[in-house]
């Protein structure tokens, strides 16, 4: 028996995706209509996931003082290097071969979400599986 729900349009199954998020959530943006210094600006009022495992110092490059610096505008940002550029251009191709692999439904989600408990806590979400066993 499958779990998964189908939904005739994107926008239908990006509303029920959101809804059933493990946490209340404020969507910032949606990164498909956001400039990346928009973008920016919108991740400097909190820590993303990435930022969270610099500041807790298990990250392997980056710490805590580059990320506080970084959020002040103390210090350059790097910019996106080339691996940072084959990720966002595999995102949709991983995406679509863990459907295949699991069967589970992944709704594109766009967006850098705030947690409304907690606004300094970010994230980025690039997809959703939208199945209750998984």
């Amino acid at each position: 028996m499958s779990h998964q729900q189908t939904f005739p349009d994107l926008r239908q199954a990006t509303a029920a995706a959101m809804a059933n998020l493990p946490r209340p959530v404020r969507v910032l943006c949606d990164r498909t209509e956001t400039d990346r210094p928009t973008w920016l600006a919108l991740r400097d009022h909190g820590l993303g996931g990435s930022e969270i495992a610099k500041v807790a110092g298990i990250a392997r490059y980056g710490g805590a003082l580059g990320t506080y610096l970084h959020k002040r505008h103390e210090i350059a940002e790097d910019e996106p290097g080339e691996a940072a550029e084959w990720g966002n251009r595999l995102e949709p191709v991983l995406r679509q071969k863990t459907a295949e692999v699991t069967g589970a439904v992944i709704t594109p989600l766009p967006y850098l979400v705030a947690d409304t408990e907690r606004p300094w806590m970010l994230a980025d979400l690039d997809g959703i599986i939208f199945d209750p066993i998984y």
